[in-house]
C-alpha cells in the first residue's frame, strides 16, 4: 500500500534501494556465478582467480570449446564445465553420475549433486535434451560426466549454469 502512494521521485528512490540490495546480495554470494575459462589465459591463485589454487593454472581448450570454473572456498571445491559448439545435439541416454559432493554442515549429511536432477543412483539413466551435452567435473569427488545443456553451446554462459 505504501508503494502505491509514492510519487515518481519516491519510486526512483525505491528502485535505487532495491538495486543496491540486489548488488550487495550478489556480491556476498560465493556460489552465485562461475568464471569463463579463456583458453591459455592463466587462472590466477588467490583472490585474483581461485583462492584454492596455490599456483596459477592454464587450461587450453580446443577450438569452439567453451568452459567455466567455480571455486568455492567454503567447501574446498573447484568445479569445471565444458561444451563444444559443434557437439552432438541428438538426444540420447546418459548414465547418472555424481559430479559434486558438498560436505554437510555441523555434522549434517553431505549433499550429493548428480549430472541430472532426476538421478538417484549410478544405476539410473536419463535422456539428454536436444540442445546438446556439456561435461562437468569437481574436485570434491565424483567423476567427469555428461549432462544436458539448457541452451545451445555458443558461449561460456551455457556451461556457467551447470556449475552454479
Amino acid at each position: 500500500m505504501f508503494l502505491l502512494l509514492l510519487n515518481s521521485k519516491g519510486d526512483q528512490i525505491m528502485k535505487k534501494i532495491a538495486a543496491c540490495i540486489a548488488i550487495t546480495l550478489g556480491a556476498m554470494s560465493t556460489q552465485a556465478f562461475a568464471t569463463e575459462i579463456k583458453s591459455g589465459t592463466p587462472i590466477q591463485a588467490g583472490n585474483q582467480g581461485c583462492e584454492l589454487l596455490a599456483d596459477a593454472v592454464s587450461i587450453n581448450l580446443s577450438s569452439n570449446v567453451f568452459g567455466a570454473y567455480n571455486c568455492v572456498k567454503d567447501n574446498n571445491t573447484i568445479r569445471v564445465a565444458t561444451c563444444h559448439k559443434a557437439g552432438s545435439r541428438k538426444s540420447g541416454t546418459i548414465s547418472c553420475a555424481v559430479v559434486n559432493v558438498i560436505p554437510g554442515q555441523n555434522g549434517g549429511e553431505d549433499t550429493v549433486q548428480w549430472n541430472d536432477d532426476s538421478c538417484k543412483t549410478t544405476d539410473d539413466t536419463f535422456t539428454s535434451k536436444s540442445n546438446g551435452k556439456g561435461f562437468v567435473a569437481s574436485t570434491a569427488g565424483g567423476s567427469v560426466a555428461a549432462t544436458s545443456l539448457d541452451a545451445f553451446c555458443d558461449s561460456a554462459t551455457v556451461v556457467d549454469a551447470l556449475i552454479k
